[in-house]
């Protein structure tokens, strides 16, 4: 509030201080929709989690199932540790900056971490100071610790596509199943175990002819129960992402145009420095979101090829029906969609990244004509 209040009515000459007031709108304008949303939508995301456990336990119990799970678990893991030294790195240099800044400022000039409009003479500088930091912490945390939930829950449902995938496509195809005992299948690059399969003939018997449709059933009850958990985290995500994405696209294009001018400054490279290492920070939650929706896409887009190799030539014709009715309604592939209008995918994050080096080369042209 003292940010956007500094730029309405006392706005500054300096153009870094307006690029370091306006990125702190920007940026905390997302984090505190983030956060509401997150609050507003607990009952949902309570919901998405139970169904999902539900799934887990009811779904896909063979060995090799639950390798595919825990491989997905290890990844949501790794990523909330490697966001969590990220964010630690990105406080201790917002924290100390500054204190390196100091060294080139007039004497009595000391800027908090945040830009904030107020005097700043002692104590209330040590107060503003320690106030910040303890709020610039906790609201990085919360921040990262929402974006972590949303994409472990994304990961989650990615891992139940895959395990259908996997279960379709060994469907009615017993006796090659039976022949891979004692092998390993693999699973992105890791040996992931397949259980032994019991071995039976042709699925020409009345009593075979049951046990496909029986097992085709259950993949059917699997595919709802992950449309179910795919519309509940759509609509978790249809605000705060909206809004997210919206705010860092605002803010890529706000910071690269004070880079710009930044650069033809007597400052230079040190007066944008900031600026500049604040873009990377905002395109790279933008890409995790994408990156993630991709994933649940890709794994969607298999269902059919999945549908198709399975053993259905020798199955009877109720499981043929039952197939054809799931192959059309695997024909469009599960993809998350803001704004009634973006899709997560890679293509989306491509383009944003197109439209900024669009900007960029803008910028660099205009500045060759004026030379």
């Amino acid at each position: 509030a003292t940010s956007a209040g500094k730029l309405c009515l006392d706005t500054p000459q300096e153009l870094a201080a307006v690029a370091d007031y306006g990125y702190a709108v920007f940026h905390l304008s997302a984090v505190t929709v983030k956060v509401a949303c997150f609050i507003l939508q607990r009952s949902t995301i309570e919901e998405l989690v139970n169904l999902l456990d539900e799934t887990r336990k009811t779904y896909g119990k063979t060995e090799a199932n639950y390798q595919v799970r825990q491989l997905y678990q290890r990844r949501a893991t790794n990523i909330y540790r490697v966001l969590q030294a990220l964010a630690v790195a990105v406080l201790c240099m917002w924290i100390s900056s500054p204190v390196i800044q100091r060294q080139g400022l007039k004497e009595g000039e000391r800027p908090p971490p945040n830009p904030i409009w107020m005097p700043d003479n002692s104590p209330g500088y040590e107060i503003v100071y320690s106030v910040q930091s303890l709020c610039g912490s906790a609201a990085v945390q919360a921040s990262m610790l929402i974006d972590t939930s949303f994409y472990k829950l994304t990961l989650m449902v990615t891992a139940e596509l895959q395990i259908l995938n996997d279960n379709l496509a060994r469907l009615g195809r017993a006796a090659e199943a039976a022949d891979r005992k004692g092998t390993a299948a693999k699973q992105d690059g890791k040996e992931v175990a397949v259980p032994a399969i019991k071995q039976t003939s042709a699925p020409v018997t009345e009593d075979n002819d049951q046990l496909l449709n029986d097992q085709m059933v259950d993949n059917v009850r699997h595919h709802q129960a992950i449309i179910k958990c795919f519309d509940l985290l759509q609509s978790v995500i249809t605000y705060s992402v909206s809004i997210v994405l919206l705010t860092n696209i605002l803010t890529v294009c706000f910071s690269i145009f004070v880079v710009y001018v930044l650069l033809q400054s007597d400052g230079g490279l040190k007066s944008a420095s900031k600026t500049i290492i604040g873009i990377p920070s905002v395109l790279g939650e933008t890409g995790m979101f994408c990156i993630f929706g991709q994933m649940v896409i890709n794994q969607s887009e298999r269902l059919r090829s999945s549908a198709y190799s399975c053993g259905w030539p020798d199955a009877d014709g109720r499981f043929k029906r039952a197939l054809l009715i799931l192959v059309l309604r695997t024909s469009q592939p599960l993809q998350f969609t803001v704004g009634k209008l973006i899709h997560l995918s890679n293509e989306t994050f491509l383009q944003i990244l197109n439209c900024s080096y669009t900007l960029i080369n803008v910028l660099y042209q205009f500045q060759g004509s004026k030379e």
